[in-house]
């Protein structure tokens, strides 16, 4: 009967696991396995004395941030009672799917659910396996990257002779293991691609390149690194906007920071400083200025204060 779980058991892991994209998988070990044991409290239906230790085990693999699929089993012998009984064996298999209620933490709190088969053989009754189905809760708690320590407790149901008939009747059982993980990435918490215990410079932005040493590389050193600056080779001294392009408040076509003369006129002619150029020293801006060769001594925006007409035309002054 074991065998008949076997398939649909391996089905129902396999389609949990590749239901959950690879891009969700966990950063931490892929792969556990925790041994350990605990008590099982036997149906008063098969011993009198229903309370027993059990050893086992878990192995599991994560499939998501928060999800893993986990093969459970637990062994126990027990004491039929009655004149000249032999003890029996208690064999438990399963299958759990394990929702973890929080990702990276210290202590986790899980909700584990799944189903398998328990074997009673041996002692003076024939061999028995009867479909179970279990749920739970427990929690682990991180004692280094790869090992933590796990404690839970399931009730389990399974069919156990009572009088002419078969019934459900509840086993649960309380388990503790250290878990042993293998596998998985490093961890990396600015996701920039150097693991944390070689990054130097932690926190670093979504999208930024980094170095060997995990710290942002800002090719014109302009403040805004590599991979999110869309404007590179930003002059030196430029201020920048959030994306790393050049500002000019003045629109005259030299940046902020570079600009020595700020809110120069529009359309005023500029030097390379960004102050503006006056040819005729007329106190009009070059590019403003509509008389370029005003000789009056008062203009109004370089055209001489008597020739205001559309033909600009130089005076001697007065």
């Amino acid at each position: 009967m074991i065998r008949s779980f076997r398939r649909p058991l391996f089905a129902l892991a396999a389609s949990l696991f590749l239901a959950v994209p690879s891009s969700a998988r966990a950063d931490g070990p892929s792969v556990w396995i925790a041994p350990g044991g605990g008590v099982v409290w036997i149906p008063n239906e098969l011993t009198p004395k229903t309370t027993r230790p059990i050893a086992g085990g878990i192995f599991g693999f994560s499939a998501g941030p928060t999800w893993a699929v986990e093969a459970r089993g637990a062994f126990t012998t027990f004491d039929p009672g009655g004149p000249g009984a032999k003890k029996r064996d208690y064999i438990h298999g399963e299958g759990n799917l394990t929702w973890f209620l929080t990702k990276a933490t210290a202590i986790r709190p899980y909700l584990t659910a799944g189903a398998g088969a328990i074997r009673l053989s041996g002692g003076s009754g024939t061999s028995k396996n009867e479909f179970a189905w279990n749920g739970g809760a427990g929690f682990s708690i991180r004692l280094s990257p790869k090992v933590a320590l796990r404690v839970d407790g399931r009730d389990v149901s399974f069919k156990v002779p009572v009088l002419a008939e078969e019934k459900y009747r509840h086993g649960p059982e309380i388990f503790g293991a250290l878990s042993f993980g293998f596998g998985g990435k490093p961890k990396d918490m600015d996701r920039d691609g150097v693991p944390d215990k070689a990054d130097q410079c932690p926190g670093t932005p979504v999208g930024a390149r980094v170095d060997a040493a995990g710290c942002p590389i800002d090719g014109d050193k302009d403040g805004v690194p590599d991979g999110i600056d869309r404007c590179d080779a930003t002059p030196d001294g430029a201020k920048v906007d959030a994306t790393g392009c050049p500002v000019d408040t003045d629109g005259d076509g030299v940046y902020d920071g570079i600009d020595q003369c700020a809110d120069t006129p529009k359309g005023a002619k500029v030097d390379a400083k960004g102050c503006p150029t006056d040819a005729d020293g007329d106190g009009v801006a070059d590019g403003i200025d509509q008389c370029g060769a005003s000789s009056s001594t008062s203009s109004w925006r370089g055209v001489p204060s008597r020739s205001r007409s559309a033909t600009c035309r130089t005076t001697s002054g007065n």
